[in-house]
């Protein structure tokens, strides 16, 4: 099973702990398929066949896709990397790309400079994404123990949430 995870500061000067985000939440040694993007005040990583991490002029991303309508999507632009397609898509018509996107997912985009983050997953729950928020940053992960551990919150459910 393929995961994702990360981890954004509100403070974008804040360094990234040393080993903050452990290859021991979410790569497994045995998998070799493990990436890390590390930028200033975030951090992301990735695990697993599906999984892709990748970093570019002005964005970043971790996703995990397995989609049914990649052709569809990409159009004209086979050159493309997939998480390249993903990224113009947002950027190009917003939130509403989302809705086109057929199969399991999850993804993080995150624009350092505008210091935007979106985290997205299928609407049928099939690949999860978890986040939890602090006075610090958020988190997310596509295992709840990710987020939790991150930011060193409270495992207590939020009956509000």
């Amino acid at each position: 099973m393929s995961r994702i995870g990360g981890l954004v500061y509100r403070d974008p000067t804040r360094p990234v702990e040393p080993g903050r985000l452990s290859l021991g939440l979410l790569v497994d040694p045995g998998a070799g398929h493990g990436a890390r993007i590390a930028l200033p005040g975030a951090l992301l990583a990735t695990d697993g066949e599906q999984a892709a991490c990748a970093q570019w002029d002005g964005a970043a991303a971790a996703v995990d896709l397995d989609l049914t309508n990649l052709d569809e999507i990409r159009g004209s632009t086979e050159a493309e990397p997939t998480i390249r397609v993903l990224e113009d898509g947002y950027r190009r018509h917003g939130a509403r790309f989302l809705t086109a996107l057929r199969g399991a997912f999850a993804l993080a985009l995150w624009w350092p400079r505008s210091r935007r983050l979106v985290l997205a997953a299928d609407r049928f729950g099939i690949r999860r994404l978890y986040y939890a928020t602090t006075p610090a940053g958020i988190a997310f992960g596509s295992r709840v123990s990710v987020p939790l551990t991150l930011l060193r919150t409270m495992s207590a459910v939020d009956p509000e949430a």
